[in-house]
């Protein structure tokens, strides 16, 4: 409210209420019919989703004639205009170069963190969808990306001059970690939507995530130009420029692809990755870049307390996530579980992210610890709700970095106050009205593109596809290919796909422990010690036995009560007669 008489406040309210009651129409029309396009719950998503983008944008206060706008401003990326980001400081250009390396290694972690939680028979596919995805998110930075998110403004909405770094007004170095940002965004989506989305899909999401919706949000809140930077909105490092977008566009694909196959059926668990050494290999090269990704972010590199300040924050931050997840596992579950801990230090360094240069370090350890509990919590809830995100990417990148956007209005030094330093809500009340449009825009954009591939049957592989693996099915290629005969696929008459003997990794040195762990549960089991093959039956649900002779191949036999045959002849057993899905 900047006029005596209200104007303002009663000019927003009244766009609120036209906003609310076209999308109220537009929803009336949709539930009217809904086949319109591919379903209405898609169309319902984008077209709430594009309203709180448009209410937040109309809430926005802007100076009135007379009124001082000398209001000192944080130390972020739009403060530097003419300090940091447009000047040829040899330090800081160093740093920002050094600084870009490692935040485009944060492509690596994520490839092995995404590898690790998935089956073998996906490895390739998740390599190739990293390496495109860099590929196409440089291209397209470079062709308008930067031009939209840095260029002259227009409206404080997008930017419009630097198409192909022409009439560019900041260094390449910092244009540079600027590119690797983007393409980290478009990553974060890869993992929620693993293991059954079409190839075409992701490289659509990824050429318009890059190129459009991220560069946008970047011009909102980074560039000196931007309607939420002006509004004083704070995001140092990008807790919701980068992570809550990316997370939030992942809910969205989780949501509309469903869960994989045999994911929360009846006494059926969610499938797990192959490889715990990959995912913790990933997070700890992740870990290596956030360092990297929060100390290059609006730091001028020649001010060491401030660059030393992001650093230790950082750490506090994450490790404090690390041992509150790990407590919170150990509390519910009885086991020290390393991927939930593991998944609580990402969290954690995702939520301060937002006020790393800003909040006293002290508070650094609070906002990691309870972006600990976060993941934990909302990894529940996703599954409570049958919401399958193989690498927990929504609870990881979209509740904790909306919980470090808003704890920026609790904790942080701004000008404007925080809740618990200064008792003043300002703040936050600004954190919240970016939050609700940066969601809004991307949900919006992320709903109609999976909306239209899942109408033209794009978004989601086959059936067959999905169980045998999109290595050999979409690739031709396996990660494991000396494993090759022992992925078996038995399909019925009618050539559907109705039993899958896949991913057998069963290794010498621990071939014995897995036989004495199923002859202590069960008191019968039939040993052919001359052939080493253990056949197994278990009522109820199929098991899969395994065992080794001398000079014997490793053989894999698998029985169904019920009904049907078990071959253990040394190299993989065949089993007919019903539905099976085994991953071992």
């Amino acid at each position: 409210e900047h006029t005596p008489d209200g104007g303002r406040r009663h000019k927003f309210i009244h766009c609120v209420l036209r906003v609310v009651g076209y999308c109220l129409l537009c929803d009336g029309a949709v539930l009217a019919n809904t086949d319109m396009v591919c379903g209405g719950n898609a169309w319902r998503i984008a077209i709430w989703a594009l309203a709180l983008a448009v209410t937040a944008k109309a809430a926005t206060p802007t100076a009135a004639a007379g009124e001082p706008t000398d209001i000192p401003k944080m130390k972020l990326h739009n403060d530097y205009t003419g300090n940091m980001i447009g000047a040829s400081d040899p330090v800081t250009t160093l740093g920002q170069i050094i600084c870009g390396i490692f935040v485009f290694i944060m492509q690596l972690g994520f490839m092995f963190l995404e590898v690790g939680a998935v089956r073998s028979t996906n490895t390739v596919h998740i390599i190739f969808k990293n390496t495109v995805d860099a590929c196409i998110g440089a291209v397209v930075f470079w062709g308008w990306g930067y031009a939209f998110a840095y260029g002259s403004d227009a409206g404080g909405f997008i930017g419009g001059t630097g198409f192909l770094f022409t009439d560019r007004t900041e260094t390449f170095a910092f244009i540079f970690v600027q590119m690797m940002f983007a393409m980290t965004a478009s990553t974060i989506v890869s993992g929620g939507m693993a293991e059954r989305t079409h190839v075409l899909a992701y490289l659509l999401w990824s050429f318009l995530s890059t190129g459009f919706i991220v560069p946008v949000v970047m011009h909102w809140v980074w560039s000196p130009y931007g309607w939420l930077a002006e509004f004083n909105y704070i995001d140092h490092a990008g807790s919701s420029v980068v992570h809550m977008l990316g997370g939030a566009s992942a809910f969205i694909g989780s949501y509309m692809l469903g869960p994989r196959i045999g994911v929360f059926e009846k006494n059926n668990k969610t499938p797990e990755g192959h490889s715990v050494a990959f995912f913790a290999l990933g997070a700890l090269a992740l870990w290596s870049g956030f360092f990297a990704f929060n100390v290059v972010s609006g730091n001028n590199f020649t001010d060491p307390e401030t660059v030393g300040q992001v650093a230790m924050s950082t750490t506090l931050s994450g490790v404090w996530g690390g041992g509150t997840s790990l407590i919170l596992v150990r509390w519910r579950t009885g086991k020290w579980g390393v991927i939930m801990c593991l998944n609580g230090v990402l969290g954690s360094f995702v939520a301060i992210c937002a006020g790393v240069a800003v909040v006293p370090v002290w508070s650094s350890a609070v906002i990691g610890a309870v972006a600990g509990v976060v993941v934990c919590l909302s990894d529940r809830l996703m599954k409570r709700f049958t919401i399958d995100d193989p690498l927990s990417a929504t609870p990881v990148h979209f509740f904790a970095g909306l919980w470090g956007t808003l704890a920026v209005g609790l904790f942080s030094d701004s000008p404007r106050g925080s809740v618990f330093l200064t008792g003043e809500f300002e703040q936050l009340g600004i954190q919240c009205v970016g939050v609700l449009a940066i969601c809004g825009w991307t949900c919006a954009f992320t709903a109609t593109l999976f909306a239209l591939l899942a109408k033209v049957e794009r978004l989601r592989v086959s059936e067959k596809a999905e169980l045998s693996g999109l290595d050999p099915h979409k690739h031709g290629e396996l990660a494991y290919p000396e494993l090759s005969h022992m992925m078996e696929h038995v399909e019925d008459e009618d050539g559907q796909l109705r039993a899958e003997l896949g991913q057998v990794r069963v290794e010498l040195l621990s071939l014995r422990r897995l036989v004495d762990d199923l002859t202590s549960k069960r008191s019968s089991p039939a040993l052919a010690s001359d052939s080493g093959i253990v056949t197994y039956e278990a009522e109820g649900r199929a098991d899969v036995c395994a065992g080794a002779g001398a000079g014997a191949d490793v053989g894999v036999g698998v029985s169904v009560s019920g009904g049907g045959r078990n071959d253990g002849d040394g190299s993989g057993g065949k089993q007919l007669g019903g539905p099976l899905r085994a991953r071992i």
